[in-house]
């Protein structure tokens, strides 16, 4: 029994992105049913021309048997008579081959090419249009995500940008669509695997159909020959010499034949189907252990880059017109948010979902998305009356909206205690344009650079350790002013990844021709980060500790078995 066969090695190496869609095993069936198509003309072509060959002969032979039959020598005549038998084999020959063996191969021919049709529509429809949509998405969005980390990768380093001829995107957005596309195609494995086992028994069905009944045809052919040629002649000394001839001129015609049709002939059809399928393992080949593929196990080129990654994500509360509606709470929204490290803030109706190994992925297109080097960030306030501060985000430029799906220019947002607020605000306002800057121009470069290192996932503050930043601001505090010097060396020299945070934040703040009006903004910056640093810390030795540092949980995801409750 043929063991089931499936494609094979583009699922069992997942280490590039060419390994994530299958190859189509169609070309490689195509090809065989072209090779049949050859096999089914030659054969047809030589029948044909061996019909027409005969038929000259006939001519010849009635022309010399008139000759013939006119003398009376008995020698003569016995001649006559063998001619007349020769003739009356090839005439049988000629009959078989034109009502038996030629019409059973043109048959066979036009049952090949309904298949052949057969097969490229439905193959078309069922398997390689999904494949192919499959691979021009998975490349477009490779190529896509090459472009956007390009483009990130030069606004870090201060290069100048024409945003007139580019749309800037978020490489870790791109890399999240990957990821969902990736999982799609793995989720439907199952079902390719059995489309394209079906492909294979189907074809193996119509090739074994065509192989028996071209192999009956020429053995039918061959039995003809050699159960009708010897018994036409007598074995007299005189016509022996002709009788010769004739066997040879037979033999050699056969063998013309023969010579390309012996070896399928002889061949069994399981021992031909096994030389088929080894005959191009790279699209074929017998596994019977294939199992779907994780997310996990498929990896595209810089998709763990830092620039890729995530600062923060969780809830936020979002104001939303109401319209007509006046009452005022239902006009905040709380909403699920994503601040990644090439500076942008998404917003999602869901938190991420899981693959059965736990990698996290985003199923829906963001709500909203804002680039935040492009937007201003206000001051903090008092926002409708309530006690709750909140911020606004305002949005410099149409330019980047192309790909966004937010409608507007001006935002609001609080977060769901005064801790959440300050702590959203102060990530956001990194990211964010500094106050008073307003960049119109066509060639320019944001003033944000994206940082690296600061793609980690911040911890919100919790009663747990509320006391001991208040500490840490009021011994900073103290010890700030008239000490810039001495405290800006004791920062940048304490870790590197504090040293690069400052730095990066200074310099993305503030442009050479704006260093004067800001320079006094520096020491706040600086003491703000700090203490953001310090607090990171704090938390980090909590977390070591088994405590749980977020008690704003939402209530409605808690129980959602695709959520992972521990980046809440």
């Amino acid at each position: 029994m043929l063991t089931t066969l499936i494609v094979s090695a583009v699922y069992l190496s997942l280490r590039n992105y060419k390994t994530v869609i299958p190859k189509s095993q169609s070309p490689f069936l195509y090809k065989r049913l072209n090779d049949l198509n050859v096999l089914i003309n030659i054969t047809l072509s030589r029948l044909k021309l061996d019909a027409i060959k005969k038929k000259e002969e006939i001519s010849k032979f009635q022309t010399e048997a008139k000759t013939l039959s006119s003398l009376n020598s008995n020698l003569m005549q016995e001649f006559y008579h063998n001619i007349i038998l020769e003739q009356n084999h090839k005439t049988t020959y000629l009959t078989y081959l034109e009502t038996n063996i030629i019409p059973k191969l043109e048959n066979l021919q036009d049952y090949l090419k309904e298949k052949e049709k057969q097969f490229k529509e439905d193959w078309k429809l069922l398997i390689d249009n999904n494949l192919k949509e499959d691979e021009v998405t998975l490349q477009k969005l490779l190529e896509e995500f090459k472009t956007s980390l390009s483009l990130i990768e030069k606004i870090s380093l201060g290069e100048t940008i024409n945003y007139s001829n580019v749309v800037i995107q978020d490489p870790w957005l791109i890399s999240n669509n990957l990821k969902v596309h990736i999982s799609k195609i793995f989720e439907n494995q199952p079902k390719v695997f059995n489309q394209l086992n079906l492909q294979l028994e189907e074809f193996k069905r119509f090739y074994e159909k065509f192989f028996l009944d071209f192999k009956l045809i020429l053995n039918n052919l061959n039995d003809f020959k050699l159960n009708n040629f010897l018994k036409i002649f007598k074995k007299d000394a005189i016509i022996e010499k002709k009788t010769k001839q004739s066997m040879q001129t037979a033999t050699t015609t056969t063998k013309t034949t023969d010579n390309l049709f012996n070896n399928f002939i002889a061949v069994d059809f399981e021992e031909e189907w096994r030389d088929f399928i080894n005959s191009d393992t790279e699209n074929i080949l017998i596994d019977t252990n294939l199992k779907k593929n994780s997310l996990t196990e498929c990896k595209f080129e810089n998709m763990n880059d830092p620039i890729v990654g995530i600062i923060r994500k969780g809830n936020l509360n979002k104001y939303v017109s109401s319209g007509l509606n006046v009452l005022k709470k239902s006009s905040w929204k709380q909403c699920h948010f994503v601040l990644t490290a090439a500076g942008f803030l998404h917003q999602f109706n869901s938190p991420p979902k899981f693959d059965e190994k736990g990698e996290e992925i985003y199923g829906s297109t963001p709500e909203t998305s804002l680039y935040l080097p492009q937007c201003l960030i206000s001051e903090k306030e008092e926002l409708d009356g309530e006690n709750l501060n909140g911020f606004n985000l305002k949005k410099t430029s149409k330019r980047f909206s192309l790909l966004l799906n937010d409608g507007g220019w001006n935002y609001r947002f609080k977060g769901s205690s005064y801790d959440q607020t300050e702590f959203w605000y102060d990530l956001i306002k990194i990211k964010t344009l500094p106050q008073g800057t307003e960049q119109n121009s066509t060639e320019t470069s944001p003033a944000m650079s994206p940082m690296r290192n600061m793609t980690l996932s911040y911890e919100d503050p919790s009663e747990s350790n509320l006391n001991k930043q208040q500490k840490v601001n009021s011994s900073l505090g103290s010890s700030l002013n008239g000490k810039r010097s001495s405290m800006n060396s004791t920062i940048l020299t304490d870790s590197p990844k504090d040293k690069s945070l400052i730095v990066s934040s200074v310099v993305d703040t503030m442009s050479a021709n704006n260093f004067e009006k800001n320079i006094n903004n520096i020491d706040e910056m600086i003491l703000r980060l700090d203490m953001e640093a310090t607090e990171l810390k704090l938390n980090e030795k909590l977390m070591k500790e088994n405590v749980v540092l977020n008690n704003h949980t939402n209530p409605n995801w808690v129980n959602d078995p695709q959520v992972n409750p521990n980046w809440f």
